[in-house]
């Protein structure tokens, strides 16, 4: 029986030491699967911070590239805006030196005009005193001789120009020589020959102004076709001005076209139109001047042609003719400068409507700008909002994060003191059981040792 409890114990303590290996290898399993578990979560970890921290990286770069693009925005919009001064600057300047030469013009036509108009008044001025000395130094007795010595001198005067010195010389003395006849012969009616040389001497006089007024229409027709020269050049300077102008309308259209393409900024508007209306009213005024200048001359044609027609019978409708035809050309020149000026006019008051337009067009397209500023303003807020709606998700989740890893090591903690707690108590058992089969051996010790003696005292004693 003892030897059978012997064995039990000693299957007992078998038992418990394999359970103790069990316990220690599951013990081991449990602490390298904790210490995997760990590893994985430190690897996942860094992981996770290299995710966040490239993350970063690639928001701050994102953020660079942006800051980067709006400086260079911001620099070529005020390249643009530089270069669109320096353009307005050199069409101010360009615009200013185009109305000082048009003033400059306009004064030197002015100057050139109240220049003839003087000429003209002093050569009528000087007419009419000739005339009237005539007509006062005239008696009464020989009216046709004085009439054709007044014509004759009369021709004379207005054929002769303040440049032309020798007309002059050669037909002064005619004229008084002429008063001096006529007043000779009106104190002697009674000799035929005086009268006779009076005749012959009157017909030379006739002869000399039918010559002069010939030379005088001739110098008229060269100045009508200088004038027509100068009309033609006008018109032509006109139409360069008009080409300058469509070139103009066609730049500001060029121009729009790029403002759109570009979209600029706030281009300041140069008032166009008031110095070329300036300009326009002066042509105007300096036609109407020369039409009522070329109409006067016209006048004094006409009255110097009906004073030479009692002179000259044949003549005066030729030049009547020609007068005519003069003032029929001259009306229909005025009647094309006055459609010129009407043609300019409309074309000044569509450059204006242009204008207007383009100042509006400008106007849409700053308020549109404006917009689309207020619009990328609003997008960058909108960008910067959810950055930090990010930033905050994302410390939050470290937060998460942390407070899981601080739950789960305390459990890991729990887990390690209640696995050191049974390890220890386990092993507190077997210490207990061990002393107690210690115990129980020392107790059965001296019973087997007396037995054995019994046994051996028997068998010794048994025969």
């Amino acid at each position: 029986m003892h030897c059978k409890g012997l064995l039990r114990d000693s299957r007992e303590i078998e038992r418990d030491r394999q359970r103790q290996k069990e316990t220690d290898r599951d013990s081991r399993k449990q602490r390298e699967t904790e210490r995997d578990r760990k590893r994985q979560k430190e690897t996942e970890g860094d992981r996770k911070r290299q995710t966040e921290r490239q993350k970063e990286t690639e928001t701050e770069r994102d953020r660079e590239r942006q800051r980067e693009a709006e400086t260079e925005r911001d620099r070529e919009r005020q390249r643009q805006k530089e270069t669109e001064r320096d353009r307005d600057r050199e069409r101010q300047k360009e615009t200013e030196g185009d109305r000082r030469r048009q003033k400059e013009t306009e004064r030197e036509r002015q100057k050139e005009t109240e220049r003839e108009r003087d000429r003209k008044e002093t050569h009528r001025q000087q007419h009419l005193l000739l005339l009237l000395l005539l007509l006062l130094l005239h008696p009464s007795g020989a009216p046709a001789l004085a009439a054709a010595a007044a014509a004759a001198a009369a021709a004379a005067w207005l054929c002769c120009s303040a440049a032309d010195p020798r007309c002059r010389a050669a037909h002064t003395p005619r004229s008084s020589s002429s008063s001096s006849n006529s007043s000779s012969n009106s104190s002697s009616n009674s000799s035929s020959s005086r009268y006779v040389g009076n005749l012959l001497v009157s017909l030379v006089l006739l002869r000399s102004s039918i010559c002069l007024s010939l030379q005088y229409l001739v110098q008229q027709q060269q100045q009508q076709q200088r004038q027509q020269k100068q009309q033609q050049q006008q018109q032509q300077q006109q139409q360069q001005q008009q080409q300058q102008q469509q070139q103009q309308q066609q730049q500001q259209q060029q121009q729009l076209t790029s403002s759109k393409e570009q979209r600029s900024l706030s281009v300041e508007a140069t008032p166009r139109g008031k110095g070329e209306g300036g300009g326009f009213v002066a042509a105007t005024a300096t036609a109407a001047i020369a039409a009522i200048a070329e109409a006067a001359i016209a006048a004094a044609a006409a009255t110097v042609a009906a004073a030479t027609a009692a002179a000259a019978g044949d003549t005066s409708h030729y030049q009547q003719r020609n007068l005519q035809q003069q003032q029929q050309q001259q009306k229909q020149q005025q009647q094309q400068q006055q459609k010129q000026q009407q043609q300019q006019g409309e074309a000044v008051e569509q450059q204006q409507q242009q204008q207007q337009q383009q100042q509006e067009h400008q106007q849409q397209q700053h308020q549109q700008q404006q917009q689309q500023q207020q619009q990328q303003q609003q997008q960058h807020q909108q960008h910067q909002q959810q950055q930090q709606q990010q930033q905050q998700q994302h410390q939050h989740q470290q937060h998460q994060q942390q407070q899981q890893q601080q739950q789960q090591q305390q459990q890991q903690q729990q887990q390690n003191s209640i696995s050191n707690i049974r390890t220890a108590a386990s092993t507190a058992s077997q210490q207990h059981r061990q002393q107690q089969q210690q115990q129980q051996q020392q107790q059965q010790q001296p019973a087997s040792a007396a037995a054995a003696t019994a046994a051996a005292v028997a068998a010794s004693a048994a025969p």
